[in-house]
């Protein structure tokens, strides 16, 4: 009666609850490899990772130069065929970054595309199996919330790398790889 007569405020508590959360449960497959420079050779996008922007634009980059015949005029130049790269490189020390989608590339015709300088380094090399872009984008997360932080390794300012090996790319057992530039 109280409640209805005088209409005073009420206050409630919620039932008291604790979340723990265990990181590192799952292994993570890596190798540390000394790589000579090479160069790799195909068309770019600027992105950002704000809000997970990049996350969006990449796999919609890959998308388009595979449907619009841009990936097929790439392949073409390339120096070695089976190996495609994802090149993150460019950061503008913010969150702004360029991606290219390239292959391997020796001197000669460039075509259209842009050409980048892959410098020689350590590389922590990490694989990834499932279809793409989430499995990837899995990794990549892994990396930098697992990984870095547990072992005495730090990115060198060079660019990251994801190898795509020949496959069905949205089967369950595909197999892909990140590679980080360490020090």
């Amino acid at each position: 009666s109280t409640l209805r007569n005088d209409n005073p405020t009420i206050k409630s508590y919620p039932k008291l609850t604790f979340t723990i959360s265990i990181k590192g449960d799952v292994e993570m497959d890596y190798k540390i490899v000394e790589m000579k420079e090479f160069k790799v050779l195909g068309p770019s996008i600027t992105t950002t990772d704000v809000d997970g922007e990049n996350n969006r634009e990449i796999p919609a980059f890959w998308q388009r130069i595979n449907s619009d015949g841009t990936a097929e005029r790439m392949y073409k130049l390339a120096a070695k065929s089976g190996i495609c790269y994802g090149i993150c490189y460019g950061y503008d020390g913010k969150s702004t970054f360029k991606y290219a989608a390239a292959v391997p590339y020796e001197d000669g015709d460039k075509g259209e595309f842009e050409v980048i300088n892959i410098p020689a380094s350590k590389w922590a090399i990490f694989k990834s199996v499932g279809p793409m872009p989430k499995a990837i984008q899995d990794v990549w997360v892994r990396i930098f919330s697992e990984w870095l932080p547990a072992t005495e390794y730090e990115i060198s300012e060079l660019p990251q790398l994801e190898a795509y090996f020949p496959g069905d790319t949205s089967s369950d057992d595909y197999v892909s790889e990140v590679w980080i530039p360490v020090k």
